[in-house]
């Protein structure tokens, strides 16, 4: 039997270890939701309403300017999150790449911040393309959105491009300075798996595997977690088939990616490995999300 260099085919599977309720979700008041400490009595203040706020002044002094809170960068949302190259040359893949910055203390929206996006591939430099300004200001929710295009008859290396995809960097400057960073890692197919010869599904077996590193029963963690994602490809005749090329694709999950790329050979034992991560200080919303819907991946 022969195997394909690239993946033709796929097919959808639905991880339900994020169903369940994770070992590590709740910490604080029994009806799930986030608990804020009351702020606290400061030596002069009024708590009645007669303190200084904000924006006011001491004592007809000068004005207290507001700080900016301290804040991360989620993961980078990539919308679709599967980029294909068109069959057709003079059609650009059109997608959309969400940098949200969120305040450290409450996990809110942080408004005004600039961030700034770049595409990280030194090979196929110039094939994928930010439309408009590279830095923008995050909305009221803290969102930056970037349209993107993929151009195929900018490609240099197409090779090179659906093995390793392309890089997305997001970068925003603290208040002190400090720069903030978030990368990811962006998975490239052809539409339609054109050109060499296809592996008909039914020829090979797939199974998988997830071990994680937070807890003991291999549940991902939604408030931040790694893990190991193995594929096992076996032949009909249940052996384990070694060099096929395996590409790992995730649906558009706000927080869930691959590190260290989307593309793997199988090993002697018919084992390719993959790095899974789940981003710390996800949104309470986009946790929920998670455990109701699961992670999809082709």
């Amino acid at each position: 039997m022969s195997y394909s260099p690239r993946p033709f085919t796929s097919k959808l599977f639905q991880l339900t270890s994020l169903t369940c309720a994770l070992a590590l979700a709740g910490c604080g008041g029994g009806d799930g939701t986030d608990i804020i400490a009351p702020k606290p009595d400061l030596p002069g203040g009024n708590n009645n309403g007669g303190g200084n706020t904000g924006g006011g002044s001491d004592n007809g002094g000068t004005t207290n300017p507001t700080e900016k809170p301290d804040f991360f960068l989620q993961n980078i949302t990539v919308n679709p999150s599967n980029i294909e190259i068109s069959d057709n040359e003079d059609v650009q893949t059109e997608f959309t790449a969400t940098v949200k910055a969120l305040k450290v203390a409450s996990n809110s929206g942080v408004s005004d911040q600039e961030v700034t996006l770049k595409v990280a591939d030194s090979v196929n430099s110039g094939a994928v393309t930010i439309e408009g300004q590279d830095i923008q200001l995050t909305d009221e929710s803290g969102n930056a959105v970037y349209e993107l295009k993929l151009n195929p008859q900018a490609i240099k290396d197409e090779v090179e491009l659906l093995k390793n995809g392309f890089t997305l960097i997001a970068t925003s400057k603290k208040a002190d300075g400090t720069i903030v960073e978030q990368t990811r890692s962006i998975p490239v197919f052809r539409k339609g798996g054109t050109g060499g010869s296809q592996v008909v599904i039914s020829d090979l077996v797939i199974k998988s595997e997830l071990k994680t590193t937070s807890v003991s029963n291999n549940k991902l963690n939604v408030f931040g977690d790694t893990a190991t994602f193995s594929v096992i490809v076996e032949d009909k005749n249940k052996v384990r088939a070694k060099g096929v090329s395996v590409g790992l694709g995730l649906a558009s999950t706000d927080g869930v990616s691959i590190i260290g790329g989307n593309s793997k050979e199988t090993d002697q034992n018919g084992i390719a490995t993959f790095a899974i991560k789940l981003e710390e200080g996800l949104s309470k919303e986009a946790r929920e999300a998670l455990i109701q819907q699961g992670v999809s991946y082709n």
